[in-house]
């Protein structure tokens, strides 16, 4: 029996340290949750053992306006310090500043910023920023990136987002990224029965089977029952992959399965 948010999990805690996932070792059998809370653990520790050094230079920001501490910190400071300096800063302040800055910086801090703090920021910010950030992140095949955030953020930031999410392989390595618990559900609730449905073939075709298993094995009863009555547009052969593919995983993701497909 196995899981498929390990690697999922896996990816997203060498982000978490700065590192190529190549450079972790393999994770097979552990517990996806270990993983999760190991993560957060290490970025929790990363922020608070570098949070004097931040608050620092957080302070020496806000003696100038906002223009010139935005092109000071893009030039001066990786994605990364400037991610932990943001996440010190009042949330109107990093966002006027993030708001100055180019998108694709912003996009790079995303990688670092606190998932507890973004959401006031975000606030602040406009739409058209938000979904210029994404289709960044996007088309760095970095979904699971905007998939830190499904958790913190408004229903509506998430609507906007899915917007910009027209590739169904794209909606299928967020959902599936998103954090063990409702936030899965929540952004399949949002789409479209041709968007799920589309999302279930595309991942039949392009290899993505595990990570629309990891999917289905967060969803709630509701949206398991809405998923039951789409899949009875796919083909025999489809349907064959996903069976296949999770009675090789076995456990309750096999059993998830089954019923979705019967």
């Amino acid at each position: 029996m196995s899981n498929p948010r390990i690697e999922i999990e896996r990816t997203k805690l060498a982000d978490a340290l700065g590192v190529d996932v190549a450079g972790l070792p393999a994770l097979d059998g552990t517990d996806p949750m270990q993983i999760v809370t190991l993560r957060r653990a290490c970025s929790r520790h990363l922020r608070e053992r570098h949070a004097v050094a931040f608050e620092r230079a957080g302070a020496a920001s806000r003696l100038l306006p906002i223009g010139i501490a935005a092109k000071v910190a893009e030039a001066a400071f990786p994605a990364r310090v400037a991610a932990g300096i943001a996440n010190q800063l009042a949330p109107a302040r990093a966002a006027a500043l993030s708001m100055a800055m180019s998108d694709a910086f912003v996009a790079d801090t995303c990688e670092a910023l606190d998932p507890e703090a973004v959401d006031a920021i975000v606030a602040e910010l406009t739409t058209e920023k938000v979904q210029a950030i994404c289709r960044i992140l996007l088309g760095s095949h970095r979904s699971h990136v905007i998939a830190r955030f499904v958790d913190a953020v408004a229903d509506d930031v998430i609507v906007a987002v899915l917007e910009v999410m027209p590739r169904e392989r794209d909606l299928v390595m967020t959902a599936a990224s998103v954090d063990p618990g409702p936030g899965t559900d929540k952004v399949v609730a949002m789409i479209s029965d041709e968007q799920l449905l589309g999302a279930v073939r595309t991942a039949v075709k392009e290899d993505l089977v595990d990570h629309i298993l990891a999917v289905i094995g967060q969803l709630g009863d509701a949206q398991r029952d809405r998923l039951r009555g789409l899949v009875t547009a796919l083909t025999d052969a489809e349907r064959a992959v996903l069976r296949e593919r999770a009675d090789h995983h076995g456990g309750d993701l096999q059993a998830r399965t089954s019923a979705i497909l019967s």
